[in-house]
């Protein structure tokens, strides 16, 4: 049976208090253009504190671990 990535939902409850240090949700800027990706997703730390992320498509993005804590575009 093939997934749709379009039919899943991603809810986080945190139980306690995070912060964006400790925070288990990091997004990347520009990688919602890729569209729904199922999990788990191609991520990959580089050197430099930066992250490669890459969908089924061949699609992939560089960003710093700056840039995935504090959302910023």
């Amino acid at each position: 049976m093939e997934l749709d990535p379009s039919t899943f939902l991603t809810l986080y409850v945190y139980l306690h208090e995070v912060t964006e240090n400790d925070s288990p949700l990091h997004l990347m800027p520009g990688t919602h253009r890729f569209g729904a990706t199922l999990f788990p997703h191609q991520l990959e730390h580089q050197e430099h504190d930066q992250w490669t992320y890459a969908d089924d498509q061949g699609h992939w993005k560089v960003a710093s671990s700056t840039a995935t804590k504090r959302g910023s575009r």
